[in-house]
């Protein structure tokens, strides 16, 4: 224990590494060798924890996301059936640009989501 600490080892090495001075080339990998490998060990550790940490944090924005999509689903199917201007039941990427530049009104839990540069990407989601 005392030499994988590397806690005051001098005492075990020095007296053998006196009567066979061959014996530092020895001690000397040993300890390179067990300080790298605890080394390597350690990191692996944390670098393996901060990417389970952030595969958990897209995960839990994952579900996040989808909750919030799912409360405003109903306020957003209300907002594109006002956006049908032909009232044949589909909406054309026109009819929304138009709605949008002449002020339709939009919901206010809608407002942060709702934009000329974000609508394209919601009549996606919902086409």
């Amino acid at each position: 224990v005392q030499f994988v600490n590397a806690d005051s080892i001098a005492g075990l090495y020095f007296p053998l590494i006196a009567q066979r001075p061959a014996l530092s080339v020895y001690f000397g990998s040993l300890i390179l060798l067990v300080s790298l490998a605890l080394m390597n060990l350690v990191t692996a550790l944390v670098v393996e924890d901060a990417i389970s940490s952030a595969r958990m944090d897209d995960e839990m924005s994952a579900i996040y996301s989808k909750r919030e999509m799912k409360k405003l689903r109903p306020s957003i199917v209300a907002m594109f059936r006002s956006l049908d201007k032909s009232g044949d039941g589909h909406i054309q990427i026109d009819e929304i640009i138009g709605s949008l530049k002449d002020g339709v009104m939009v919901p206010k839990e809608l407002k942060e989501y709702v934009t000329e540069d974000r609508v394209l990407d919601l009549f996606d989601a919902f086409d």
